[in-house]
């Protein structure tokens, strides 16, 4: 549920109550014996001035809180000024806060726990609340929390029944060794007045609960508090933070154990500490990881001295509560060497010591800015809700309670900035004011039918009789009704006559009442045979509850070892059933591997005996077909010359030159324009290799050369040039230019569109006219012999390159296709 602003009214009222500052006490801690080269930068100038001193400043920074405390000081002297006068407040129902703050390895634990022969803040406000309210005490369990952060009243027939439940549990569970570890310590002795609360018939009951904000979650450390055979769980349940009806925040779900002695309350908050989470870092060895809040509740109730019970109504009860907390300490990743996880936690414990910094300077500046502009002045909100620790403790801050912090100090130089920094926050701290909650009035109870007031009776007729046979006491004084006849004011002149014969009228019903009690005691024929059945059948009962429970606990036990032996042949045949599933997957990929390697290789073998045989067919085909479109000039001149009427006695006529046919056009070739901005990517190998050749490619336009192609290279282009290079088994290379366009897509990307490929091929002569068969040489495969000066002169070779054009559906078949109609050389002759 979401807090609501307060109203104008509501401020004012606020703004009007009295307040009080936050108390801040200073805490040094020793210098270590055995340290080295240890420079100081601590002085204590009194109780409450520290004096910083900072390599290179001109002077030392002066603080100062409410007391310091230096190293000779003891934990008593801190309980004194910082615990007892909240223990007092707590018993006097008023809320409070007490928090210890410092950098890490600072003496924050030590402060709160201490240890066995020297106890902390924690056990002795334990031990001085239950001497203070130990004689008040409810029965264990009559009181008991509603989860939803109030208490109910229950009978005592439900309080027995749980009271005989949670001592069966705790048998369990190591119980008693936390017990005698928490007796084994030093008690404290002191103990409050309870004031006000003296002479009032009240009843109470204490409860305690231990929670931890661990990376921004809160956890209960009591989660499996009493749970007989319970095993720790390795991650716990998180917890969220509720909002009662009364507009206190509390941890949902967090257990709440009811003690009646500091020893038992102690013993609690050991089996929490085996919950928290605590690491080893490079500056403590036990290092906290979390905010650990540990809550002591006082439940106080009317109590009826005429039933000897609590009386069952709910809202004669009042709840106060002391928090003690220990806040992790803020460090740096540098000097503690944290990684990982340590230095997630690390993370999230300066952040929230942040927002809490960040909170007391909103508080501090809104209290500044309403003591200048008055209750209408602007504030500022307060993030509370930034952090749990902080929206936690937000009703404190509030003005519900008293808040009192320990800041513990290093001596160490090597740590003075830190110490700056947390010294700065608390001399922050101790200027803001927070509102003085009132001390609430007892709940007062007046019964129905009020008792009826009788006078005070001498001593002899006042005396209480004692039941020989029984060992009972009876008090008449407060059974004995009143008298019919007693004295109106007509009789009071007769005074000390009447009031004694009114004495002696109650002696007289009292000894016959004595007398017909005594009757009814030793006349019961019944009494004592029916006293007897009902030990008998309480023996057959505890007898028969024992022997269930025994058969219960051997049956846990089998149970456990039968739950223990199918857990372990599950993890067996899982376990089995997971490496035969492991060895069947690497079966099946070997398979799929050698299948594949076997029909690469089958098609290989295939595509390497069919091109041979067919690139010959193709040849011989292209140069039967060439002979038969165009025969050779020279050589008909000449038959016709030799078989023509009239030749033998004539003279040939001389050759006429034949024309050549026109040279070859490119259709899918456009000449742009200059202005066009024509941008090409020439991609082609890193290494690539010289080629040698007259003919060269040429990419018209501006050109960027690229050996890796990325999106950004075509993103502006316009066209786009791939050169590919092979060579075959004879030394020849054979050069490949895909030519495209590069056109802009609806998705805002660019596509590559190929429509022309140029090939230029270089081959050995030799190899070439063996092979292939592409060199005529006077159409029998074989040079001709140069004439001196024939008819026809000395025959000529021309080398005509081939500019071969394929449109992009030829480009998807085979590369070692040729096309047909195509040459790389032809012979002319003149």
């Amino acid at each position: 549920m979401l807090g609501r602003t307060p109203g104008r009214g509501v401020r004012n009222r606020i703004n009007s109550q009295p307040r009080e500052a936050v108390e801040v006490f200073c805490r040094v801690r020793p210098a270590p014996l055995s340290a080295a080269n240890f420079e100081d930068c601590l002085t204590v100038k009194d109780e409450r001035t520290l004096l910083l001193d900072r390599a290179g400043a001109m002077r030392s920074t002066e603080y100062t809180f409410t007391r310091v405390f230096d190293d000779a000081s003891k934990q008593s002297e801190v309980f004194s000024s910082a615990g007892l006068p909240l223990v007092e407040e707590l018993v006097q129902g008023r809320n409070g806060l007490l928090f210890t703050y410092g950098v890490t390895g600072s003496g924050k634990s030590f402060t709160m726990q201490g240890h066995p022969d020297n106890p902390g803040l924690l056990p002795r406000c334990l031990d001085s609340l239950f001497n203070s309210v130990g004689s008040r005490l409810a029965k264990k369990f009559v009181i008991q929390p509603d989860r939803c952060n109030g208490f109910d009243i229950h009978s005592e027939a439900e309080a027995m029944m749980e009271r005989q439940r949670v001592e069966l549990e705790r048998r369990h569970g190591g119980w008693r060794q936390l017990e005698a570890e928490a007796a084994s310590r030093i008690r404290e002795s002191a103990r409050v007045p309870l004031g006000e609360l003296e002479g009032d018939a009240f009843g109470c009951a204490v409860f305690v609960s231990y929670v931890e904000i661990y990376n921004k979650l809160a956890y209960d450390l009591l989660e499996d508090f009493g749970v007989p055979g319970q095993v720790l769980r390795a991650e716990p349940t998180s917890r969220a933070l509720r909002e009662d009806a009364r507009r206190n925040m509390y941890v949902s779900g967090a257990l709440e154990v009811e003690c009646r002695s500091g020893d038992e309350a102690f013993a609690v908050f050991l089996k929490g500490c085996a919950r928290r989470q605590v690491a080893q870092t490079a500056l403590n060895a036990e290092s906290s990881r979390s905010h650990s809040v540990f809550t002591i509740r006082l439940v106080r109730g009317c109590y009826d001295c005429r039933l000897g019970e609590m009386v069952p109504d709910k809202s004669l009860l009042h709840v106060s509560q002391l928090c003690l907390v220990d806040l992790a300490g803020s460090e740096r990743s540098l000097r503690t060497g944290n990684a990982g996880s340590r230095l997630r936690e690390a993370s999230n414990i300066n952040n929230s010591l942040l927002v809490l910094k960040r909170c007391i300077e909103a508080l501090r500046e809104n209290q500044r800015a309403v003591s200048a502009g008055g209750a209408n002045a602007a504030t500022k909100i307060v993030p509370y809700r930034e952090s749990k620790m902080t929206q936690l403790f937000k009703n404190f801050f509030d003005g519900d309670g008293s808040v009192k912090m320990v800041l513990c100090v290093n001596r160490n130089a090597e740590e003075v900035e830190e110490t700056a920094n947390v010294l700065k926050f608390a001399e922050m701290a101790s200027e803001v004011q927070v509102v003085r909650s009132k001390v609430p009035q007892t709940p007062r109870w007046q019964a129905a039918t009020p008792r009826p007031q009788v006078p005070s009776a001498p001593p002899s007729s006042s005396e209480s009789a004692e039941d020989g046979s029984g060992g009972r006491m009876w008090q008449f004084d407060s059974i004995l009704p009143v008298s019919p006849s007693a004295p109106d004011s007509a009789t009071a002149a007769a005074g000390s006559s009447l009031r004694q014969s009114q004495w002696e009228l109650w002696d007289q019903r009292a000894r016959l009442f004595r007398a017909e009690l005594d009757a009814a005691w030793d006349g019961g024929s019944g009494s004592g045979d029916l006293l007897e059945e009902v030990q008998r059948l309480q023996a057959a009962h505890r007898a028969e509850k024992a022997r269930l429970e025994k058969r219960l606990r051997n049956a846990e036990m089998r149970l456990c070892k039968d739950r223990a032996a199918a857990d372990t042949g599950k993890k067996e045949l899982l376990s089995r059933l997971e490496g035969q599933e492991n060895q069947l997957r690497r079966e099946r990929a070997d398979k799929e591997r050698l299948r594949d390697q076997f029909k690469y290789r089958m098609d290989a073998v295939q595509k390497s005996a069919v091109r041979p045989r067919l690139r010959r067919s193709r040849s011989q085909e292209q140069l039967n077909a060439d002979a038969a479109a165009a025969p050779t000039p020279g050589l008909v001149s000449r038959l016709r010359c030799r078989f023509s009427p009239g030749a033998s006695g004539q003279k040939a006529p001389p050759p006429q030159p034949q024309e050549l046919p026109p040279p070859p056009s490119n259709p899918r070739y456009r000449r742009r324009s200059r202005s066009a901005g024509q941008l090409v990517v020439d991609h082609h190998a890193k290494h690539e290799t010289p080629s040698g050749t007259v003919l060269c490619t040429k990419v018209p336009g501006k050109r960027k050369s690229v050996t890796k192609l990325e999106v950004r290279d075509i993103r502006k282009a316009t066209d786009y040039v791939l050169t590919h290079q092979t060579a075959d088994g004879s030394g020849g290379l054979r050069t490949e230019v895909y030519k495209g366009s590069v056109t802009p897509t609806a998705g805002g990307g660019s596509a590559v569109r190929f429509n022309d490929v140029e090939r230029l091929e270089q081959m050995s002569p030799t190899r070439v006219g063996i092979s292939d068969g592409s060199w005529l040489t006077g159409g029998s495969g074989r040079k001709r012999k140069a004439s001196g000066g024939g008819a026809d002169g000395p025959p000529r070779t021309q080398l005509r390159p081939l500019h071969l054009t394929e449109s992009p559906d030829d480009i998807n078949n085979d590369e070692d296709e040729d096309n047909s109609g195509a040459s790389l050389m032809s012979t002319d002759e003149d």
